[in-house]
């Protein structure tokens, strides 16, 4: 009959695979991030650019700031699903952190997106990165209520 031979894995082998492995992740990964760019500047025509906070210091109704760079592929995906919101029960503004550093340092923002929720002038709630349109409809309700 026939006679099996064993197999044995040598070095080369793994150092193979991990090549292997290694450029086909690169491949998706750049596949994925060119598939999902998000053009900032159609997003941020849809938020008010904010530059005076006597607008929101004074304000009764709940104000949401978004902090942005204008490069950032990531910031457009947020405001892409802050736009998608349907139940906008507050007001939204956007500030570019390069050009309007005064809210940046005030409201201690230490990274890019950052959505701010004010009532008052007063911040009741703090969203870091990017959040899912569902998660934001879901934060926004909670926070009417």
């Amino acid at each position: 009959m026939f006679e099996l031979k064993k197999f044995r894995f040598k070095t080369w082998h793994f150092v193979l695979l991990f090549i292997l492995f290694f450029i086909l992740v690169n491949i998706i990964g750049l596949i994925s991030i060119n598939g999902n760019s998000y053009s900032i500047e159609n997003e941020i025509a849809q938020i008010e650019e904010i530059y005076d906070l006597s607008e929101i210091e004074n304000s009764t109704e709940i104000v949401s700031i978004i902090f942005y760079k204008e490069d950032s592929n990531i910031c457009g995906k947020m405001m892409h699903n802050i736009n998608q919101l349907t139940n906008k029960n507050s007001k939204f503004y956007r500030s570019e952190v390069n050009k309007n550093s005064e809210l940046y340092k005030k409201y201690n923002i230490s990274g890019v997106p950052c959505t701010l929720i004010l009532k008052n002038g007063e911040e009741i709630s703090r969203i870091m990165g990017l959040v899912p349109t569902s998660n934001l409809e879901i934060i926004y309700s909670r926070i009417a209520k």
